[in-house]
């Protein structure tokens, strides 16, 4: 599987010290309110993705934040393992990257809203902002720290939304209804 934990054992601290976000660089993603907030903080925040509102959040992002436009997934993953936590500020019906991020051990911070709130097990794998504004997610971001999670724990949460996993319940239930 090509997002897995990284094969060196990092320890509790990742090699690196920022933050990542992936996503399609559009409004309803909220990643300006994201940018408001490092900017605020100053902490090493890295973008990957593209969009219709990349130079917007280029010009609004400080020398802290890196927007790296689209990496493909061999390139990604390297930023998912060595994260201390993704952010996932957008109400999604699903959301991929937040299980992306867990299958490389690493936590994931939330909008707590869609399927975040199914995908992200709170204080295990990640936990969660309310509301969708800046102070709410500044205020989790100060009071959260990568020593409250067992990495293995992510890993161990995200086996259940895979794709095996979901063969074997659709098998069960046809079966069960023949």
């Amino acid at each position: 599987n090509l997002f897995s934990p990284p094969k060196t054992k990092p320890g509790p601290k990742r090699k690196n010290n920022f933050f990542l976000i992936v996503s399609r660089l559009e409004p309803q993603k909220r990643i300006d309110l994201v940018i408001k907030v490092f900017n605020d903080l100053g902490w090493p925040l890295i973008i990957v993705g593209s969009g219709s509102w990349e130079k917007k959040l280029k010009r609004l992002a400080q020398n802290n934040i890196s927007l790296l436009g689209y990496l493909p997934d061999k390139k990604l993953v390297k930023y998912y393992q060595n994260a201390r936590a993704v952010i996932f500020p957008q109400e999604e019906d699903f959301g991929l990257v937040a299980l992306e991020a867990q299958a490389c051990q690493t936590p994931v911070i939330a909008y707590r809203a869609g399927g975040a709130t199914e995908t992200i097990k709170n204080n295990l794998t990640g936990c969660f902002f309310t509301p969708q504004t800046a102070s709410a997610l500044k205020k989790t971001l100060l009071n959260w720290s990568e020593n409250d999670y067992n990495r293995k724990n992510c890993r161990s949460w995200v086996k259940k939304f895979s794709q095996e996993r979901f063969v074997s319940s659709w098998q069960k239930l046809i079966s069960n209804l023949c």
